[in-house]
């Protein structure tokens, strides 16, 4: 790392425990250039208190009082590690939402679910002039909590078979987003990513928290879109 004032400090970790996605651990060395510097082990975990939302803690083991309270009054580390774990929210709240479900579909059903209006009725919105096509524009509003919230799109972009996407943006309201739905063969079934980026341009209001979104989407491609092939595949072994 290197200070405001120019001066270098040395580090060096060395991962010891990887437990994925539940805790990490690792020693560290470190301090001024030219100083002893002092060691420590350090341990990050990460734990779900709810739906969307992650409680993190680094918890750093010193060898002795002293040479904790002097990471502490030298270095700042109280603080330092309230600014990275600050910093890691905001890249946090900027970075792409992804939800991936693997389908016991043909990537052929799969595309037409996600691209045919009547289909996508079934399970997603009903899309007001809604078609697979770059620049075609559409809507749909959606009520929540006694709010009406009218969605604005547009397609931006359209492989056919594997890749649509278009912007997202709220009537009314600041901020612009994109969704893009990807469709990757697997043998005889689809994975299914779903990639919404830019929210952190809508309003800071509880109703465009990251968490809905994340609950939303989550519903919408691990519940309603499965269920509505299982109801298809049902039906075509009744027949």
């Amino acid at each position: 790392m290197h200070g405001p004032d120019g001066t270098n400090y040395p580090n060096q970790s060395v991962f010891t425990e990887v437990v994925k996605p539940e805790r990490i651990a690792y020693s560290h060395t470190g301090g001024k250039e030219g100083d002893q510097g002092v060691a420590f082990e350090s341990t990050w975990t990460f734990e779900t208190v709810e739906s969307g939302k992650t409680k993190t803690t680094i918890r750093m083991v010193f060898p002795s009082p002293e040479d904790r309270a002097r990471v502490v009054k030298e270095f700042g580390a109280i603080e330092g590690g309230r600014q990275t774990l600050d910093r890691l929210g905001e890249h946090l709240a900027a970075a792409p939402l992804i939800v991936e479900r693997t389908f016991d579909a043909p990537i052929e059903k799969v595309w037409k679910a996600i691209t045919d209006a009547e289909q996508m009725k079934q399970w997603y919105f009903e899309l007001e002039g809604f078609r697979p096509e770059v620049g075609c524009e559409f809507g749909f509003c959606v009520e929540h909590d006694g709010h009406t919230y009218d969605h604005r799109c547009k397609v931006r972009e359209v492989i056919a078979g594997s890749k649509i996407a278009y912007s997202w943006r709220y009537e009314g309201h600041e901020g612009d987003s994109l969704v893009t739905f990807e469709l990757f063969p697997e043998g005889s079934q689809t994975r299914l990513r779903l990639t919404h980026t830019g929210l952190e341009t809508f309003p800071k209001a509880a109703s465009f928290a990251r968490s809905n979104f994340q609950r939303g989407w989550t519903a919408l491609i691990g519940t309603e879109l499965k269920d509505f092939f299982d109801a298809e595949a049902s039906a075509n072994n009744s027949n």
